[in-house]
C-alpha cells in the first residue's frame, strides 16, 4: 500500500454523516430481516447460534444427545459432545448477543462497522463523493444485503477483513505501532472466523507490510503486532483440542469425514462414504454434494470461474440488468499504486481459493467479503471515466462529482425491487419454522417429544429438527420420525408426551403411547 493522494487525505467525513451511515445501514438490514428477533433459516445459521448458546453458558461443548439418531442436525456434532463444526470466532461474537437477548444485533453491528469502514477507507483513497456512493452501492447490492441480514459468518468476517485494511492504511500514513498491532490482531480474528478468507486478505496485506518494513528497516515495530496475531490465532488449535482432543485436526475436517465426505476442497468425487448412520436431512445433503462434485472437474474450471464471476456481478450490480458495471472495477485502481495491487490480490486470491470448493455457480456467499472492495473500485472507475469526459468536453452539464452523485443515487434507487425481493425471500424462508413454533405453542404438557415427518418438498437446509444445546433444559424435544424405532426414544423418555408433526400439511397430532 502507498499513501493516498493529498486531495484524498484531507477529505474527512463529518460525525453526523457517519451517524447517518450507521443508522441507515442498521435500519435497512433489520427491515430486510423483517423482525427484531429473526429466525435462522439455513442449517449454517442454526449451527452458529447453537454454538453461541454454548459459549454464552460458559462452556465449549454441551453434553451428548440421548439416542443421537433422532437429533442429528446439519453441521452439528451430537457425540461425543454437542458443538458446531465451524471455527469459534463468529459464535464467540454471537454469544454476546445471546447473553444480551438480541443475537441478531451482532450481524447488524458488524454491518454497521463494515459500512463505516467502507466510508473511511474510500474517503482516504478517493474522496467523500466516491466514499458515499461506494457505501450506497454496497448498501443496496442485493447479494450483500442478503448475506449481511443473516447469522452467517460473512457478516463478521467482512468487517474483520476491512478493519485489517483500515489499520494497515493508517500505519502506512502515520507509522504508529498500535496501527500495525490493530491490523494483525484483526487478521488474527478473521482467522478465527473464516481461515480461508483470512488467507485471501492476509497474504496481500502482510506482504505489503513486510515490504515496507524491509525498505524502512522497522523490524522492531513488528514484534508486538506479530505477538498479538499469534495469541489470537492460537485459538484455533485450542478450539481443536477442547472439542476433539486433537491439536491439529479441526472439527470441520472431522465433521466432513464422519458425516459429509463429499464436502471437501478439490475436484472429482472421493470414494469413501459417511461413517455414521444418518437421518434423511443429512443423506439429502450428501446426495447434493456428490452431484456437485461429479461436475466439479479441472476441465470445467474455466467455465465454473466465469459463471461465478457473472454471479457476483449480478449480485453486486445486476439486479436490473447492469452486471456490465463490473467492468468499471478495472479502471477503478488507476492511480492507487500498491493499494490497487493489494485489492486485486485479495479479490483474485479469494476467487482462486474457493475455485477448489465445489459449489453451485449461482451461490456467491463465498465472495461476500469482496463486495465492499468491488463496489468501491467500480464507483471510482465511474468517477475517473466522468472526469475524463469532463476534461475532454464530452460532458458539460455538471461537474464530474455532480454527475457521479446523480448516476450513483439513481442506480442505487433502481435496486429497490431487488431489495424488496430479498426481504420477501427472507420472510418466506422463516415461515416454515415460525409456523412450526405456532403449532408447538399448542402443546400443553409440561414435557413432550415431537417427531417431525419430513416432506420431500422441504429443503434439507431448512430442517425443523432443531434443539437447544442442552437437552435437559428443553421442555419440548424435536426429533426425526423414524417409524417403528420411535418407541426407543419414548422408552428412554417416559415422562414426555408424544406428538408427530406432518411437514406436508403443517399439522401437529397427538400420539398415543
Amino acid at each position: 500500500m502507498i499513501a493516498p493522494p493529498d486531495s484524498a487525505q484531507d477529505s474527512g467525513i463529518a460525525g453526523w454523516q457517519l451517524a447517518a451511515v450507521a443508522v441507515v445501514t442498521a435500519a435497512l438490514t433489520w427491515w430486510v430481516w423483517g423482525a427484531w428477533a429473526p429466525t435462522p433459516i439455513v442449517a449454517d445459521e442454526v449451527a452458529y447460534l447453537l454454538q453461541a448458546g454454548i459459549f454464552a453458558d460458559g462452556r465449549v461443548t454441551a453434553p451428548a444427545r440421548p439416542l443421537p439418531m433422532f437429533f442429528e442436525q446439519i453441521h452439528i456434532f451430537s457425540s461425543p459432545a454437542v458443538f458446531a463444526k465451524y471455527f469459534p470466532g463468529h459464535p464467540l461474537l454471537l454469544a454476546a448477543g445471546v447473553i444480551a437477548g438480541v443475537p441478531a444485533a451482532i450481524p447488524v453491528l458488524a454491518s454497521v462497522l463494515t459500512a463505516l469502514l467502507i466510508v473511511g477507507l474510500a474517503s482516504r483513497l478517493a474522496g467523500r463523493t466516491v466514499a458515499g456512493l461506494a457505501w450506497l452501492w454496497w448498501l443496496a447490492a442485493p447479494g450483500a444485503l442478503n448475506w449481511r441480514a443473516s447469522f452467517l459468518s460473512q457478516t463478521t468476517a467482512g468487517a474483520a477483513g476491512l478493519l485489517a485494511g483500515w489499520w494497515v492504511l493508517r500505519w502506512v500514513d502515520e507509522g504508529r505501532r498500535r496501527h500495525l498491532i490493530g491490523a494483525l490482531a484483526a487478521l488474527g480474528a478473521l482467522a478465527l472466523i473464516r481461515p480461508l478468507v483470512a488467507v485471501s486478505f492476509g497474504v496481500p496485506l502482510v506482504a505489503a507490510v513486510v515490504w515496507r518494513l524491509w525498505r524502512r528497516r522497522l523490524w522492531r515495530q513488528c514484534v508486538w503486532a506479530v505477538a498479538a496475531a499469534a495469541v489470537i490465532v492460537a485459538g484455533i488449535p485450542l478450539w481443536n483440542h477442547l472439542t476433539l482432543g486433537r491439536w491439529l485436526q479441526s472439527p470441520y475436517e472431522e465433521y466432513s469425514r464422519r458425516y459429509m465426505p463429499a464436502e471437501f476442497f478439490g475436484f472429482g468425487l472421493r470414494g469413501d462414504s459417511a461413517a455414521e448412520p444418518l437421518p434423511e436431512d443429512l443423506r439429502a445433503g450428501i446426495r447434493d454434494w456428490e452431484a456437485v462434485h461429479r461436475e466439479h472437474t479441472p476441465g470445467a474450471l474455466p467455465g465454473i470461474l466465469l459463471a461465478r464471476v457473472d454471479a457476483v456481478a449480478r449480485d453486486v450490480w445486476g439486479a436490473w440488468g447492469g452486471r456490465w458495471l463490473g467492468l468499471l472495477v478495472l479502471p477503478g485502481g488507476i492511480g492507487l499504486g500498491a493499494t490497487a495491487g493489494v485489492a486485486a490480490a485479495v479479490v483474485l486470491g479469494q476467487f482462486g481459493i474457493f475455485a477448489c470448493y465445489a459449489h453451485p455457480w449461482f451461490w456467491t456467499l463465498y465472495y461476500a467479503e469482496l463486495f465492499p472492495i468491488l463496489c468501491f473500485l467500480s464507483v471510482r472507475g465511474l468517477d475517473l471515466a466522468l472526469q475524463l469526459g469532463v476534461r475532454r468536453g464530452w460532458y458539460r452539464a455538471a461537474g464530474a462529482a455532480g454527475a457521479l452523485a446523480a448516476i450513483g443515487v439513481a442506480m442505487t434507487l433502481a435496486q429497490g425491487p431487488a431489495i424488496l425481493g430479498v426481504r420477501q425471500a427472507k420472510q418466506a424462508g422463516m415461515q416454515p419454522w415460525r409456523h412450526f413454533q405456532e403449532q408447538l405453542a399448542g402443546v400443553r404438557e409440561p414435557r413432550a417429544v415431537v417427531f417431525v415427518r419430513r416432506s420431500p418438498a422441504v429443503s434439507h437446509h431448512i430442517s425443523l429438527v432443531r434443539n437447544g444445546p442442552f437437552m435437559d433444559r428443553e421442555r419440548i424435544w424435536v426429533a426425526y420420525d423414524r417409524g417403528a424405532e420411535n418407541s426407543r426414544l419414548l422408552d428412554a423418555a417416559p415422562d414426555r408426551a408424544p406428538y408427530v408433526y406432518l411437514e406436508e400439511t403443517g399439522m401437529l397430532l397427538r400420539l398415543n403411547r
